[in-house]
């Protein structure tokens, strides 16, 4: 229910900012599909809109359409396909939270990205522990914990109770520990995790929760009703969905 509610809330606000524009958004496209639009030809648009007067081609493959009210269009026939003949197939379209939340997608993919450059010798404390990210939700009894270290010196991993205090030191010669609640036991609960190396400052732990068996069923039944909501939304669309929902609950399998 948590991962639905977050969906929701997530919806909503993405919906109050958005501004309204006119034409379709084109999701995903397969096989060869062009976008004709001002007397140029896009092949396979994906991340484009199809705007009044626009038309597209299919041959061999699908396009799928979204707009902001939900809805969602997939073609498949072959043949060329108007903006008009796409309005008459939305208005015929049912409404998903789902749906809405491929537009968020949709709008987040399309977003231009700030690269910021690295200087040389430099690391950031958000960037010195890379793995897991902070108040992970672990749901298996052996993960990985991976943190800065190329030149493979002798590092400490520390993971810690709630208190900060250090439970199990554990010696690594890379930047990779794998971890085991067999070897290592975890009651459930709060922890802290972090990295000593020499010559490296120390930066801010971790949290890392290990929920119960019983917590650990409801957020797997969880996953289970995420996955079927999402069921009809195509690959690889419906995979990077599912993942931005992990990402967000700080699932960790």
């Amino acid at each position: 229910m948590r991962a639905y509610l977050l969906l929701c809330l997530l919806i909503v606000a993405f919906s109050v900012n958005a501004q309204p524009e006119s034409g379709y958004m084109i999701f995903q496209t397969e096989g060869e599909v062009a976008l004709l639009q001002s007397g140029s030809s896009y092949l396979n648009p994906d991340g484009r809109r199809i705007l009044p007067g626009d038309e597209m081609t299919i041959k061999d493959g699908w396009v799928t359409f979204l707009d902001p009210e939900m809805k969602r269009v997939t073609v498949k026939k072959e043949g060329k396909l108007s903006f008009k003949e796409l309005q008459g197939l939305f208005k015929k379209a049912t409404a998903s939270i789902e749906n809405k939340y491929l537009v968020y997608m949709w709008e987040k993919m399309n977003e231009e990205e700030e690269h910021l450059s690295k200087k040389g010798g430099v690391v950031r404390g958000e960037e010195f522990l890379v793995f897991p990210f902070d108040s992970a939700v672990i749901l298996n009894p052996e993960w990985c914990f991976e943190f800065y270290n190329p030149d493979k010196l002798h590092a400490v991993l520390l993971v810690k109770d709630k208190a900060h205090k250090v439970k199990y030191p554990i010696p690594a010669a890379d930047s990779l520990v794998c971890y085991s609640l067999a070897s290592s036991p975890l009651w459930p609960g709060e922890y802290y995790w972090n990295a000593s190396i020499p010559n490296v400052p120390s930066v801010e732990d971790r949290m890392m929760i290990i929920p119960s068996e019983a917590e650990k069923s409801e957020i797997r039944q969880e996953m289970e009703k995420t996955r079927e909501r999402l069921k009809d939304i195509p690959e690889p669309a419906r995979t990077d969905i599912l993942n931005e929902i992990f990402r967000m609950n700080r699932w960790v399998l």
